[in-house]
């Protein structure tokens, strides 16, 4: 892979197995160009792609590889050689996290134009006469840093003139539209490293909710450990416990005195005279 130059953008780092891949190449004659730290995508596409321009130092292939991307170093000999043969841009195919290819057909101004397609430039070869000829036409801006950089690739909403509807136009698909389209190089492809959370599912939600065992655990659940208290020594004076109550002393601590028994009080004598019959009823 000689007078090959490796271009690659990260935000957050390489996935190692990318890392693994990069020095691969490495190995076999091609040199790489990073930058790191930058979340834009759109601006570091931009920052290391006018740094490579400035670093070719000979090489007519600039390599596009995400940090994202595994690939077989003979994928990456025979994407280049094809750009290097025809000096065209190609693509290897590769899936986004959906399964559906990163890729779509070049149809941007209404008319279809069958083999060329905009891609995701995750595994991208463009050759440095396409790159060069690109930056002429579209100049220089200053960038956040208070650097020149080429604006190879912006994110946008554009209308075009053959249905005047806006659509949204990410910064690879406008690199691809500013390239005139990309080739799929035949049996050329690559993996997408992408970190898919993993959620439980609504039967196992229910189940916790209702307390019911799972289907990997029907057995019921062990009792809960039973905590002795450890008597520890003390210099203290015991603490008498507040009595209960039903206890003899009174709510301000004064003891009571103590209870007599009740006696029943005599009976009253009967009055054994007779009252007259129905003196108890009511009057009518």
């Amino acid at each position: 892979m000689d007078r090959t130059l490796i271009v690659c953008a990260s935000h957050r780092g390489v996935e190692l197995e990318t890392q693994k891949c990069l020095v691969a190449c490495q190995q076999r004659g091609a040199r790489l160009v990073s930058l790191a730290g930058i979340a834009d995508i759109a601006l570091a596409r931009n920052e290391v792609l006018t740094l490579a321009l400035a670093r070719k130092d000979g090489a007519d292939v600039c390599l596009l590889v995400d940090d994202d991307m595994v690939f077989d170093v003979g994928a990456a000999a025979k994407l280049v050689g094809f750009a290097r043969r025809t000096g065209k841009v190609y693509s290897g195919a590769y899936a986004t996290k959906d399964g559906k290819l990163a890729a779509t057909r070049f149809d941007w101004d209404g008319r279809r134009t069958d083999g060329l397609w905009m891609v995701g430039l995750g595994f991208c070869a463009l050759p440095f006469g396409k790159l060069e000829a690109l930056a002429q036409t579209l100049g220089t801006v200053l960038g956040p840093q208070g650097k020149l950089i080429v604006p190879f690739c912006q994110s946008a909403v554009v209308v075009p003139e053959h249905d005047q509807k806006p659509r949204w136009c990410s910064e690879d698909y406008w690199l691809c539209r500013s390239l005139g389209g990309v080739l799929l190089a035949p049996y050329v492809a690559a993996g997408h490293l992408k970190s898919v959370p993993l959620w439980p599912d609504d039967e196992t939600l229910e189940r916790l909710a209702q307390g019911v065992p799972l289907q990997w655990d029907d057995s019921p659940a062990p009792p809960a450990p039973t905590v002795e208290a450890t008597p520890v020594a003390s210099s203290m004076p015991p603490v008498t416990p507040p009595s209960s109550p039903s206890s003899s002393s009174s709510p301000a601590g004064k003891p009571k005195p103590a209870s007599k028994k009740l006696r029943p009080a005599p009976a009253k004598p009967r009055n054994k005279s007779k009252k007259p019959h129905g003196a108890d009823q009511a009057v009518a």
